[in-house]
């Protein structure tokens, strides 16, 4: 993992969470598409 500066986690945070309820949407259509995947653990 890459060191994150405090505001760049606070941002990836963000990030995951709103990943977090895109994924809940995207479940059901059986799309998987994030823009910080590189960053997020793969779920």
């Amino acid at each position: 993992m890459k060191r994150f500066s405090h505001y760049e986690k606070k941002s990836a945070n963000l990030s995951y969470q709103k990943n977090q309820i895109a994924l809940k949407r995207f479940k059901k259509s059986g799309s998987f598409c994030f823009s910080t995947q590189e960053k997020l653990p793969v779920l």
